[in-house]
């Protein structure tokens, strides 16, 4: 599935047990319907596997019955390594209406003999027998017209070193330590969000572009050095100020009897380091995890309790206030970096003033209570 949707076009969505194992839907409503074997023990293509007939009855019954329309829908067994058999590369090979004919009037003659008598079809073991009679008698014509557009693809080794390879080849001038993060990465995330859907009870179904949103935000997180994009915004409205102005962090600053351009500046800065994180941890762009934001704020927690010890263990300094309003400046002085990554000049201050707004931290030595009591 995650290899699918590195080469999917662009608005095209890829699912899991939805209309096939794995199938592609494309903007053009032509559709790629996956059935995925794994051969580890056995080739699931051999020319009398049950694996490969129950697939091709299947697949014949829902073309019968128009769940599937053969003439926009591509046909593709999927095997985890290299494997072949000889009626399998006949119907690879078909590409016309006359070669898919041949290779059906060829398959059933070597299964059940010459019609119309077809002798060998009594040999035909209990369990293949009924998919042949699908594709030979009852639907016919549905398998010749699967034939005609049907395709193997084999994993060259095994399906993550495909997916390794697919990666490389769209990052050929990066490192390989880089790629293989990538890998492991978009395939946790494909991984996780099939598992939320089964959760859900949901079939999973991932959009190409959201994929590719998530893979480049990957890449541009996983690379050393850069920044991240300033995705901010140009600042809240008044009415969102005004919604603002009520919660905790403002009352921290009130407390402290800090400058009305230190409220309007804490204002702007948590309003948009929130929406830049919200941008950041989207679904699908992943330039910044769950988990970095929350090493991100312990590390802003561990410098909030450095600096007040420093700040508030001078003896000269008597002034409560005075003191808040020194811890503030110093915290919203802080520099760091998210994911080795550069951030706006106002995240930091943002983020201080959205643990603040949670009562995590705070400016003056008694905000808890204070805070409280201004509520």
């Amino acid at each position: 599935m995650a290899a699918l949707l590195l080469v999917a076009p662009p608005g095209s969505f890829v699912s899991l047990e939805k209309l096939d194992d794995v199938a592609q839907e494309n903007a053009d409503k032509t559709v790629l319907a996956i059935q995925s074997k794994d051969c580890e023990a056995t080739n699931p293509v051999a020319d009398r596997s049950v694996q490969m007939w129950k697939t091709f009855a299947n697949w014949s019954r829902d073309v019968a019955a128009r769940r599937l329309d053969a003439s926009r829908t591509t046909f593709e067994i999927y095997v985890s390594r290299k494997v072949s058999g000889k009626l399998i590369a006949s119907f690879a090979a078909a590409n016309s209406k006359a070669s898919a004919l041949e290779a059906f009037n060829n398959a059933r003659s070597f299964l059940w003999g010459e019609p119309p008598k077809f002798t060998k079809k009594s040999e035909a073991a209990k369990t293949l027998l009924p998919h042949l009679e699908e594709v030979f008698e009852t639907s016919p014509k549905a398998f010749r017209a699967i034939i005609e557009r049907f395709q193997l693809t084999c994993a060259l080794k095994n399906p993550e070193l495909d997916l390794f390879n697919l990666v490389k080849n769209m990052m050929t001038l990066e490192p390989e330590d880089i790629i293989r993060e990538v890998v492991v990465d978009v395939y946790g995330w494909v991984k996780k969000l099939v598992a939320d859907d089964l959760r859900q009870r949901r079939a999973p179904v991932i959009s190409s572009d959201e994929f590719m949103r998530h893979l480049k935000g990957s890449y541009s997180r996983l690379k050393p050095g850069g920044a991240l994009p300033d995705l901010g915004g140009t600042g809240p409205s008044p009415s969102e100020v005004a919604n603002l102005m009520c919660q905790q962090f403002v009352r921290q600053i009130d407390i402290i009897n800090a400058e009305e351009q230190t409220r309007d500046r804490a204002i702007a800065c948590l309003f948009k380091a929130r929406t830049a994180r919200t941008k950041w941890s989207d679904r699908g762009a992943a330039l910044v995890r769950e988990e970095d934001v929350k090493e991100l704020e312990d590390g802003l927690i561990q410098v909030w309790r450095n600096t007040k010890t420093d700040v508030f263990s001078d003896p000269h300094r008597t002034d409560e206030e005075l003191r808040g309003r020194l811890l503030l400046a110093k915290c919203e002085g802080h520099t760091r970096k998210v994911e080795q990554k550069d951030v706006p000049d106002y995240f930091i201050p943002g983020c201080f003033h959205d643990l603040a707004d949670r009562l995590v931290v705070g400016w003056h030595p008694r905000f808890d209570s204070l805070v409280q009591q201004s509520s």
